[in-house]
């Protein structure tokens, strides 16, 4: 009888392990085809973003903040501590305002667009690692790892199956988490 039930729970595994396995090699994603992924969320024209950023300990007396992000017609907006960070593609204007009404202007070639992670697909640079799918916030992403082939530095993200968009980034002890709306911003959220 135990010998019987020792070959049902081995066959068990097998089963399991099977199931497993094939569920990693029709998810997996190479570095391009996760590249590819990221890029669809350049689609999306109109979204607001609460990006939550939550340190281990303190950074600079500040433990955890809130990002809100306007985003529409290739147009962003981010009021984070403070100040408001202003980025337009369109007409390449950039620049900061702080509480005090100082204005800082900004080179629009130094700024990324939001959801813009191509930096670490620099291979010579970073290690891709795709790790499974998973079920973040309601929406299944795909868990990928971007180690730093210099040092012990590495990134996770939770990307999106479906728009591309990261649901959760963790890197170092920052753990950063992201909620969108679609199609909510309007023209009157875009004037500064």
């Amino acid at each position: 009888m135990k010998k019987k039930i020792c070959i049902y729970i081995i066959i068990f595994i097998v089963i399991v392990l099977i199931a497993l396995i094939s569920v990693y090699l029709t998810n997996y994603k190479s570095a391009d085809e996760m590249q590819e992924l990221l890029s669809t969320s350049d689609k999306i024209s109109n979204m607001y973003v609460a990006h939550c950023v939550t340190y281990d300990d303190y950074s600079d007396n500040i433990k955890d903040y809130k990002v809100d992000i306007y985003v529409k017609d290739n147009v962003y907006i981010y009021y984070v501590l403070g100040r408001i960070d202003y980025a337009n593609f369109n007409t390449k204007e950039c620049y900061t305002r702080f509480e005090d009404g100082e204005k800082g202007e900004v080179d629009i070639n130094n700024v990324n667009k939001f959801n813009d992670y191509s930096m670490y697909f620099n291979l010579n640079e970073y290690t891709y690692s795709y790790v499974f799918p998973c079920y973040i916030n309601n929406t299944w992403c795909d868990k990928v790892v971007f180690k730093e082939n210099n040092r012990d530095y590495k990134v996770v993200l939770y990307v999106n199956k479906s728009n591309g968009l990261v649901m959760k980034e963790i890197h170092g002890d920052t753990v950063e988490t992201f909620d969108y709306q679609f199609d909510v911003v309007t023209d009157k959220q875009m004037e500064l």
